[in-house]
């Protein structure tokens, strides 16, 4: 079993894909993941969107954050970009991501790590989220709308199994 990183940040995955209508707006090809492959296109097409990818962003650790319990927040962006001006296709897509983040319970609170057998996911929000316009990084040179979200996982282990 992969380490507790790796299965929240497929877990997101999984929680974005079971929502059928994010499945039906956003083509396979266009949710980029970072996984064993280089997900980023040198080159872009009206067709590359909308694309979505989860980027990991932040990290706050807590040893010892109790007697026996250590813990950390991840903090993640959920980028979207849709290639349009139009902001009904930025709304669709946004409103597809609040709807499968609305089930997080089911995809991340029965994620196990093998290190002592727990379930280790205690709590997860979609926090902020920042719309533009022309945001260049995300939109690739193409003019459209993006959304970048925000979210946080709180992650809870007994300390003495993470001590090596």
């Amino acid at each position: 079993m992969a380490n507790p990183l790796t299965q929240v940040t497929d877990a997101l995955w999984d929680m974005l894909e079971g929502n059928s209508e994010f499945a039906t707006l956003v083509a396979t090809g266009n949710r980029l993941k970072y996984d064993d492959r280089d997900p980023e296109k040198d080159a872009t097409m009206y067709a590359d969107f909308p694309w979505v990818r989860i980027r990991e962003t932040a990290a706050q650790a807590h040893i010892y954050h109790t007697s026996n319990m250590s813990s950390f927040t991840k903090r993640y962006f959920i980028q979207v970009a849709t290639g349009e001006q139009s902001l009904t296709s930025t709304h669709d897509v946004e409103f597809a991501v609040i709807r499968a983040y609305a089930d997080w319970v089911t995809y991340l609170t029965d994620l196990v790590w093998t290190g002592d057998g727990e379930k280790f996911v205690k709590e997860s929000s979609l926090l902020t989220a920042e719309q533009m316009l022309d945001n260049e990084e995300v939109n690739r040179g193409i003019r459209g709308w993006s959304t970048i979200w925000a979210c946080s996982v709180f992650f809870a282990f007994k300390t003495t199994a993470i001590q090596p």
